[in-house]
């Protein structure tokens, strides 16, 4: 199985987002007051097989205008922001990432290819909200 962009599925967001994931996220992202109300209204990028999943989100440097994202793969997370059209900056990855860096970079890469820049399944290369291919800058 491949990601795919559907509707975000609170039960399975709540198997994967699971309380150890929302404390890691929740001192580097901006989390809505009503969460759950604003994730029904949204879609993600899923792999069901690899329990990995992308969603767009609010850093909490509320400086940080860009389009941002956040990985979560096997209780790790890895949050990315865009620089440019598709390049990004890693901006936290958990420490459990670090081995597999490069594994997780595909899966991101992948979410992106499929949905977007609006994780809404954009795919055609002549629509500027296409990401074919994400590259990661290195600091």
């Amino acid at each position: 199985m491949a990601f795919e962009i559907k509707n975000i599925d609170p039960v399975l967001f709540a198997e994967i987002f699971t309380p150890t994931v929302m404390k890691e996220l929740n001192r580097r992202i901006h989390i809505p007051r009503n969460w759950i109300a604003d994730i029904d209204r949204r879609r993600w990028a899923i792999d069901e097989e690899k329990r990995a999943c992308v969603i767009w989100v609010h850093m909490a440097d509320r400086m940080n205008s860009q389009q941002s994202y956040s990985l979560v793969w096997n209780d790790q997370v890895m949050l990315i922001s865009q620089l440019q059209y598709c390049r990004y900056d890693i901006v936290y990855a958990s420490a459990g990432l670090q081995e597999g860096m490069a594994d997780a970079k595909d899966l991101m890469r992948e979410a992106l290819r499929v949905g977007g820049e609006h994780l809404d399944g954009t795919t055609d290369p002549n629509d500027s909200s296409a990401i074919p291919h994400a590259e990661f800058v290195e600091k």
